[in-house]
């Protein structure tokens, strides 16, 4: 099953779709996230790094005062691909909304869930 989720942060003009497949977060390409990190470099936060890295590697390219995907890339969790896109720590549970409803990820999580338990 795949469901498309978006995240926006208008204040910085940022905006990515992802698609949620098998517990994956895949970006899509063209999605804009900020230009460089702002979050805590502490030895605890990893997504500074994985940001970095992505801009490294040419996945995430800088573009007219954004940081753009070149491609679609995969994350293990809503927070990490949130992280990288806004630039500090995110709780993607929250920030990720789905694409029809427009509930939270968290919320349409537990609706399913919900669903699926009620014959």
């Amino acid at each position: 099953m795949e469901e498309k989720l978006i995240l926006q942060t208008p204040k910085h003009d940022l905006y990515a779709d992802t698609i949620l497949r098998d517990d994956e977060w895949s970006v899509q390409a063209g999605a804009r996230a900020r230009s460089s990190w702002v979050g805590s470099t502490d030895a605890k936060t990893h997504y500074g790094k994985l940001c970095t890295e992505l801009m490294a590697s040419g996945i995430l390219s800088q573009e007219n005062g954004f940081a753009i995907f070149k491609q679609d890339y995969a994350f293990s969790s809503p927070s990490a691909a949130g992280a990288v896109i806004n630039g500090r720590s995110t709780n993607g549970r929250q920030a990720w909304k789905h694409a029809i409803s427009g509930q939270s990820y968290e919320d349409w999580e537990k609706a399913q869930i919900a669903a699926e338990v009620t014959p």
